[in-house]
């Protein structure tokens, strides 16, 4: 009965919790699904990896159907060994994967952690509702980016392992903080994890600092021996992901390139993304302040204005019917393009700034510290000097994108510190007199910041893409009135929710024996929910929601689809001319030239950027002829996209695809070997000598005996059997030569066969694979077996066993025996 009554009021969150995501996404409930762009795109880019699971229950961890040819390690393994961590995320996924149940968990963890820092309900629930419904929480789910969802939900409960082994218990600290970490990377988006561990060491290295000035050098071994066994633990449940990660960010994008020059022109210095791309999405300084003022840099791209709108009322004075809502591009911030602003809470950001005065624990400091070098972080060429400096020399840093990302650092950090300043006034019974001060600096703070830009808007409210627009000066000058009516009008929508939030303070504090006082944390509580809720809905809402076929009616065939799958041949590749290098729906219907991946391998990437480009620009200028013998006879001019074997060219999805007459076909034997020197030279070659020639690095000189080769005019080869990653072949000659084969070369993993006899194989043409066969009618066999990648996965199968049953066992120990350290 004592065991009930201490668990009761937990229960309660917990329900209170699972009410509030569904009530949220009470359309999930109803058989609905969000419609989210991300997701939809991987229903194409997986199509083949899924049909072929389904059909032979066997998995695949290459893909044939994008950029002809690539890993699947990034879209999806389906089969084969399993992470036993699965059991634990089983049923909160069956709540919903994409919506429910990461929102659920994502509370849950929080919870958790604020309670270890010694938060009691009422402010522990605060902080979990804050962390889980910040804006960016909710508009990754609307994006589609499940991943990277998943991974935040488990910052929290990862932090938490981590402050109990730096609180000295090390035993249910470390295994936590294993279990937690194990459950992230599992996740797979390691960019999440990358920041939480920077957040982690710059905590550490503050504790480390205390331990050494106090001369405490056990704690402090014991310390660093408790993390580093948990992280090792849970690398090793993960160690599949991880060594494709791994693999990945060498011949991905993400890796260094072989030429000598980026394709700029410009020195590549860091070994990673290109510079450019990896900062494109910066946060703007002045952006900050959506952290405090949602629709500071006027909302979404793409956002609504209503019928009462400065734009709305110019378009009929112009003789225009404005539709309602009126959308148009009401940010107006250095992004591309946003699905809707970071915004952590008006009063989150108030009690954060309270805090600061307010805690006494010199880790405050570290804390506040970690905020400001990730939003630093986030804010990308908008800080140019820093994060240049970061991108070259911070290690891995270079490998990831999309830089705003790192304000996920420091929406975790708000809440800490707001809940632990909480702690103070509601818990620890702060008075009025220590309190007056801190709580007017603070209101002086937060809400003068709002109240200045109610008053004063010293912005011109033009963005740089509004030249593209394509609009009158009348619409642009409506515009900017809208963007600053959007900043005044959330500035005062801020300002009113840090005034309640210092009236719950104010008044639980001078009426703390009251009856009153009791209901004043639950009532601020319901004032962060509101505040969040409401801007949450203005980009998730039940308008989001579709029905849960939509994705297949999205890849319907089309008349150029239908067409080109008659073809019976095993295999040959498309190319679309509308967008063909950010698409999905060629992969999901046949072997596409190009598709949608942000880990394409970089030698793909490069050839597409200095051949393949050039030649889709020749041929589409052809089009203008109207000619189809014009269209086709530019194919000749495209010996990259022949050798690539495109067999057919999708202009108009609604119309018969063009049939290239001159793509080299499956596999071909070459008349001459040419060696080169570097890297440079080879891209330089690729497919110039047509079929005849093929161009070979140096490096693979001893893989090829013969250059000078006796060709038999009447050689053939054939592609017999298809798979994802297993390919035959039966070749007839009566000389011994030389074949190379339209597929993507790819140095780990790819085994080749002739007869069943293992045979080396080599890169040529710069991107293929090319072999040296005997005379004679032979089999020829490609199989991507990964050994590494297997044997990973193996590992990782055998560590989540051990380390669920040690944690279950914990865990067991501590409820029944009450043994919590």
């Amino acid at each position: 009965m004592d065991f009930w009554k201490l668990v009761r009021p937990h229960v309660v969150v917990v329900l209170l919790f699972l009410v509030l995501a569904m009530v949220y996404f009470a359309p999930a409930l109803d058989g609905k699904e969000i419609h989210q762009g991300d997701v939809e795109k991987f229903m194409g880019m997986s199509q083949e990896l899924r049909e072929y699971y389904q059909k032979e229950g066997k998995s695949s961890a290459w893909t044939g159907s994008m950029f002809s040819g690539m890993p699947a390690y990034t879209i999806g393994v389906w089969g084969g060994t399993v992470n036993l961590l699965d059991v634990v995320e089983r049923p909160f996924k069956a709540l919903g994967s994409k919506d429910i149940g990461v929102v659920f968990m994502a509370m849950l963890c929080c919870y958790l952690l604020l309670l270890l820092m010694g938060a009691k309900i009422p402010v522990a629930v605060l902080g979990a509702i804050a962390f889980s419904f910040s804006s960016y929480s909710i508009i990754i789910l609307e994006a589609g980016h499940i991943t990277k969802a998943w991974a935040m939900a488990y910052m929290p409960l990862v932090f938490a392992g981590f402050w109990l082994v730096l609180k000295r218990n090390y035993l249910w600290g470390g295994s936590l903080f294993a279990f937690a970490l194990a459950l992230q990377i599992k996740s797979n988006h390691v960019q999440i994890t990358y920041y939480l561990t920077l957040f982690c060491f710059i905590v550490f290295v503050g504790y480390a600092l205390s331990y050494l000035r106090e001369r405490a050098w056990r704690p402090l071994v014991c310390t660093f021996s408790a993390l580093f066994v948990a992280v090792v633990l849970a690398a090793l449940c993960n160690l599949g992901n991880l060594y494709a990660n791994y693999e990945s960010s060498h011949e991905s994008i993400r890796g260094k390139s072989e030429l000598s020059h980026a394709v700029d022109g410009k020195t590549d210095k860091s070994g990673g993304l290109d510079k450019d791309y990896a900062f494109a999405w910066s946060y703007g300084v002045g952006e900050t302040f959506t952290l405090l003022i949602p629709d500071f840099y006027g909302g979404a791209s793409g956002g609504t204005l209503d019928c009462d709108s400065h734009l709305a009322k110019a378009m009929q004075a112009q003789g225009f019917q404005a539709p309602s809502p009126l959308r148009t591009a009401t940010y107006w911030g250095d992004q591309p393009f946003t699905s809707g602003p970071v915004y952590f809470g008006a009063i989150v950001c108030f009690l954060f700034v309270l805090a600061l005065w307010l805690v006494r624990n010199p880790l405050k400091w570290w804390i506040f510290g970690a905020v400001v070098f990730f939003i630093c972080l986030s804010w990308g060429r908008n800080f140019d000097g820093f994060n240049t400096f970061l991108f070259h020399y911070l290690p891995y840093y270079n490998k990831f994108r999309t830089v705003s990302m790192a304000l996920v650092v420091p929406q975790l950090a708000f809440v800490i510190l707001a809940v632990w300043g909480l702690v103070e006034i509601f818990q620890k019974g702060i008075s009025w007199e220590k309190l007056r001060r801190p709580l007017l600096y603070s209101l002086y703070i937060t809400g003068g910041v709002c109240l200045l830009f109610m008053v004063l808007t010293p912005f011109d409210f033009s963005s740089a893409s509004d030249a593209h627009l394509g609009v009158p000066d009348w619409y642009l000058s409506a515009l900017r009135e809208d963007r600053a009516g959007l900043m005044r009008a959330d500035a005062l929508r801020s300002l009113f929710f840090v005034l309640a939030a210092v009236a719950c303070i104010y008044g639980f504090v001078k009426n703390r024996e009251s009856k009153m006082a009791k209901y004043l944390p639950w009532t601020l509580v319901f004032f962060v929910l509101l505040d969040l809720w409401l801007v949450d809905r203005r980009y998730l809402n039940k308008d989001n929601f579709v029905a849960k076929n939509t994705y297949t009616q999205v890849y319907r065939a089309t008349p150029a689809d239908k067409i080109i799958l008659k073809d019976p041949d095993l295999s040959y590749r498309v190319l679309s001319l509308n967008n063909p290098f950010n698409e999905s729906h060629i992969p999901y219907f046949h072997k596409s030239i190009g598709g949608y991946s942000a880990a394409k391998l970089r030698r793909y990437q490069e050839l597409i950027d200095l051949k393949i480009m050039p030649e889709i620009q020749a041929v589409g200028q052809s089009f203008k002829s109207g000619r189809l013998e014009s269209i086709q006879e530019s194919f000749k001019s495209a010996p990259v996209l022949d050798m690539l074997n495109m067999r057919y060219l999708v202009f108009d999805p609604s119309q018969a695809p063009v049939v290239n007459p001159y793509a080299y076909g499956n596999a071909w034997f070459v008349k001459e070997v040419r060696m080169v020197e570097n890297a440079d030279e080879e891209m330089s070659v690729a497919g110039t000598g047509g079929k005849d020639i093929a161009w070979v690095d140096q490096r693979f000189a001893d893989v090829i005996r013969g250059k000078s080769l006796k060709t038999d005019s009447l050689a053939e080869v054939v592609l017999t059997a298809y798979k994802p990653n297993s390919l035959e072949y039966v070749y007839r000659s009566a000389e011994p030569g030389v074949l190379v084969f339209s597929e993507v070369y790819y140095p780990h993993g790819w085994k080749a066969f002739v007869d069943g006899e293992p045979v080396p194989h080599f890169r040529t043409n710069w991107i293929l694979r090319g072999m040296e066969v005997p005379a004679g009618e032979h089999r020829v066999e490609f199989r991507f077996e990964p050994d590494a990648y297997f044997t990973a996965r193996i590992i990782s199968t055998v560590t989540s066993a051990i380390l669920l049953l040690v944690f279950a066992g914990l865990l067991a120990r501590g409820l029944v025996w009450g043994k919590w350290s």
